[in-house]
């Protein structure tokens, strides 16, 4: 099965459906798996700005990365705040088509008066 030939909205269908099995000697997990992982990310990156091409590492891309393309060194700040509040919170990030947490670091950045 190759990329070109794959039709993956059936293939898909087939795996919610439970009509998929996993072809156990060629399934790779763990430190193979992540190995052969950063082999297709390097292939598919050859030829373009390693600039531009995000760092190989654990998680998803931070917002930052997807909007400007930087990789920045980030914290995690939890916080608690009331129903109501996130309820607010959740209704202005709709309006303006962003995620909660995107409306989050803009105020943050007004506050402080910063521009990150």
């Amino acid at each position: 099965m190759n990329g070109e030939d794959t039709n993956w909205d059936e293939l898909a269908q087939d795996m919610e459906d439970g009509n998929y099995s996993v072809d156990s000697e060629a399934t790779v997990t763990g430190a193979q798996a992540t190995a052969a992982g950063r082999a297709l990310l390097r292939e598919a990156s050859a030829g373009r700005n390693p600039q531009r091409v995000m760092p190989i590492r654990q998680g998803r891309p931070s917002y930052i990365y997807r909007t400007t393309g930087v990789v920045p060194e980030t914290h995690l700040l939890r916080v608690k705040i009331t129903k109501d509040m996130n309820r607010e919170l959740a209704e202005a990030a709709r309006q303006r088509s962003i995620s909660k947490a995107a409306l989050v670091r803009g105020a943050l950045a007004e506050l402080l008066d910063t521009s990150h």
